[in-house]
């Protein structure tokens, strides 16, 4: 069975809609009473393997799914736009172009990228995985939805006794 996916957004003014329509196995109005998967893994600690690997299986699965690459912003391009951001912030100058060339030599593919990919994006609802916040999504190799989950975990990653806020408007601003 194909995951469901909830499509609300819109990608460079492309309505995302038709997606949703291609694989969604459930009437739009039942992701209200899904639970989101990042506070499943909190509170069910006994099904955790269980729930990352349905997670896993459920991108696997929209990796599959071709897009026009006229109508999807291509996540390689993105991303290499986003290294400018981030040199001197985050990476050297040597750091950003040593990026620069892995990025290009990712190779290209023409399949939905969600690209703003965590558990705090994946509902479940009856056993069903859906993603949502669909709204950063392209084109491109998986690898740039992995990339997405380290960027969070990893680079992004809150210090001690900061607030969300805080956070964010450091990532944002600072």
């Amino acid at each position: 069975m194909i995951s469901s996916f909830l499509c609300d957004g819109t990608t460079n003014g492309i309505s995302l809609y038709y997606l949703y329509k291609k694989i969604n196995t459930k009437p739009e109005g039942e992701i209200l009473n899904a639970g989101e998967l990042i506070r499943v893994l909190a509170e069910d600690k006994a099904h955790i393997a269980d729930c990352i690997r349905q997670f896993a299986n459920t991108l696997k699965e929209m990796h599959t799914i071709e897009v026009d690459p006229a109508e999807f912003k291509p996540m390689k391009a993105v991303s290499t736009g986003a290294l400018a951001f981030l040199e001197g912030k985050v990476t050297t100058a040597e750091e950003t172009e040593k990026l620069r060339k892995i990025f290009e030599n990712i190779p290209d593919r023409n399949t939905f990228v969600h690209g703003d990919c965590h558990p705090g994006n994946a509902m479940l609802k009856d056993g069903e995985m859906m993603l949502i916040d669909l709204s950063n999504g392209g084109s491109g190799h998986p690898i740039f939805d992995l990339m997405s989950m380290y960027l969070l975990y990893c680079v992004n990653s809150k210090k001690p006794g900061e607030t969300k806020e805080q956070h964010y408007a450091e990532g944002f601003y600072g």
